[in-house]
């Protein structure tokens, strides 16, 4: 029998107050299935709908939310709808989050954190003069708030403008002096200052910026000693001020205040890595050494991506297997599967033949003469920009025979277009092993849950698009430089790790591997430049008999072998289907992509017959 009504509110409100999010949720889907009070029930579904949304359920908490919106209770479009826009913020769907803010701002237009709201949203989407507007306006009605002077700074830093968003930054301490994150972005303002100072040969100034921003990362710590962020961001300090030793204690201990940090923040993931191949030898300097060597191989490895980033606004096509397109169609979610899967038996070999011209065999130094001892960290989607102008440029033969299979039969898959505005796959160019210190908007959450906590880490990346390389050893002029300055960090470290044990020699290639896996994907032989490819690389490590679940990496049992898999973290919703010429069943697909909800699908218009035309 289920306890009376009156206990399971009581247990609500308790499991809200004390963030028991897990628990909270079979007790509110009691409440509804038990209530008929309409009052009651809108409160269950705003309660569950903040339970969902802190686990990142949040395709559940956004149903919850809608629901309480529909049940006609006044103050439920209150909470509904900012709730709704806090969501759209965390998932990254700004103009979502926008609509909903002004939403909640209509409803009640004194609703400060609303007002905010949209402004977080609009600096989050890169619109940071409206972002102003909207803090400026807050700010008139509420000039004691040391949040809006917190997310106003950060607004004016990432417009460039340090010198503005210390000063907002300066007087949220004031105003808050107890408060970390404060403490934390302005440690980080001061220190993207004292890098554009270095950039420009100004020293001194870099120098005094770089020591502000070691005291500001070091109050937070005081401040808040469990919070990883202001340990992360004063390694990256040390890391220019070239004191590795002290950078890398402070990495270590952001890896032991949260495990997952690692996975968006390069230095964090390469120190941590570091201080495992080096348990138990008291070799300091070498550790320090090594984090030196191997920050440079990521920042070598980065730049090299960033060369590739492309996020035009155009249409690009996949062609693929029929289970992709029913898996799409009914989820929505996007699969990336590992490198160690691709077609092409040599995917990922020209790079090692390019880089032989700078005098590296990176295969034998750090891969062994056979194929690669372990899985790569690298999950791939592979694309191919079209033009919605030209049609017959979705309708390949060369794609079909070469990617449009579905059992082993050529030309019997399907080609999906996605309309790609820049958002759908990536914003803004960035690393795939995380971003060097980005400066924190102050955590969002509605009335129901308020926190002044660090931001939540461990938010799905968006993917990035990439355009291939297609060259072979002799004709890389493209990316020569960044090539250069990779085979640089390649060589120096293969000096370091000569006079290495084995042991911590075989951990230091493997993470040379791992770095190297970032953009090994991103080189294809010549022969294969018809293809025009852009690709989505998803970086994921793991140790594969203990951290596969927490890193989302999922088998699909369905391929033969059975495959490592990522999903994309939301909707990829194609607007156009192509079905192979040699596709079977047309009619049935037809029929039930329709059902779907898909109405633009034709079938190949190629004629595939005994010769290929």
């Amino acid at each position: 029998m289920n306890e009376n009504l009156e206990n399971l509110k009581h247990k609500a409100d308790q499991f809200t107050k004390h963030k028991r999010w897990d628990e909270l949720i079979p007790v509110c889907t009691e409440i509804i299935d038990l209530t008929q009070e309409p009052s009651e029930k809108v409160l269950a579904y705003l309660q569950r709908g903040a339970a969902y949304r802190e686990i990142g359920a949040f395709d559940q908490a956004i149903a919850d939310f809608k629901t309480a919106l529909g049940q006609g209770i006044q103050y439920a479009a209150k909470y509904s709808y900012y709730n709704l826009a806090v969501v759209y913020l965390q998932t990254g769907e700004f103009d979502q989050a926008i609509v909903n803010f002004k939403e909640a701002l209509r409803v009640n237009p004194a609703d400060k954190e609303a007002l905010r709201g949209l402004g977080v949203a609009c600096s989050k989407k890169g619109t940071h003069e409206q972002a102003l507007t909207y803090f400026n306006e807050a700010l008139e009605a509420h000039p004691d708030d040391a949040t809006i002077y917190i997310d106003r700074g950060i607004t004016y830093a990432e417009k460039g403008e340090y010198d503005k968003a210390i000063a907002d930054l300066t007087t949220a301490i004031n105003l808050d002096p107890l408060n970390a994150i404060v403490y934390h972005n302005r440690g980080l303002t001061y220190s993207k200052r004292g890098r554009t100072y270095t950039q420009s040969g100004a020293k001194a100034d870099a120098t005094a910026d770089f020591d502000k921003a070691i005291q500001d990362f070091t109050e937070a710590i005081r401040l808040d000693p469990v919070s990883a962020f202001p340990h992360d961001g004063r390694g990256e300090v040390y890391i220019e001020k070239e004191s590795y030793n002290l950078a890398l204690d402070d990495f270590v201990r952001a890896d032991e205040c949260d495990p997952n940090l690692k996975l968006s923040a390069p230095a964090i993931y390469i120190a941590s890595q570091i201080a495992s191949i080096y348990r138990g030898a008291e070799q300091e300097d070498d550790k320090a050494t090594a984090l030196k060597f191997y920050f440079q191989l990521f920042k070598a490895t980065d730049a090299v991506k960033t060369s590739r980033f492309f996020s035009p606004k155009a249409e690009v096509a996949h062609y693929s297997s029929l289970h992709t397109l029913k898996t799409l169609a009914t989820t929505g979610r996007f699969r990336f599967y590992n490198a160690a899967y691709m077609n092409d038996p040599e995917e990922g070999r020209v790079f090692f033949e390019i880089l032989k011209k700078y005098a590296i065999d990176v295969q034998e130094v750090f891969y062994g003469a056979e194929a690669p001892p372990s899985t790569s960290p690298a999950y791939i989607g592979s694309f191919v920009l079209v033009d919605a102008r030209e049609p017959k440029k979705k309708d390949k033969l060369f794609l079909w025979r070469t990617y449009g299979k579905h059992e082993e039969q050529e030309a019997a898959g399907s080609c999906l277009i996605f309309e790609h505005d820049g958002t759908v796959f990536a914003e803004n160019c960035g690393t795939q092993i995380g971003a060097i210190q980005q400066l924190q908007i102050l955590s969002i959450l509605p009335a129901l849950t308020s926190d002044t906590s660090f931001p939540e880490t461990g938010q799905p990346q968006k993917p990035e698009l990439y355009r291939i390389v297609y060259c072979d050893k002799e004709t890389n002029e493209e990316v020569s430089g960044e090539l250069k300055q990779l085979a640089d960090s390649l060589r120096q470290i293969r000096e370091y790790l000569s006079d290495k044990d084995t042991g911590i020699q075989d951990g230091l290639k493997q993470l040379a591997r791992e770095l190297l896996d970032t953009i090994r994907f991103l080189f294809k032989a010549s022969h294969y430049s018809e293809e025009k490819e852009i690709r989505a690389v998803q970086i994921r490590y793991y140790d594969e008999n203990t951290m596969q679940e927490m890193h989302e990496i999922k088998v699909d049992a369905e391929q033969i072998p059975p495959r490592f898999y990522l999903e994309a973290p939301k909707e990829f919703r194609f607007s156009e289907v192509i079905l192979g010429p040699k596709t079977r069943h047309i009619e049935e697909w037809l029929r039930w992509l329709k059902q779907q909800g898909h109405h633009y699908v034709k079938q190949s218009a190629i004629k595939y017959g005994t010769k290929y035309i």
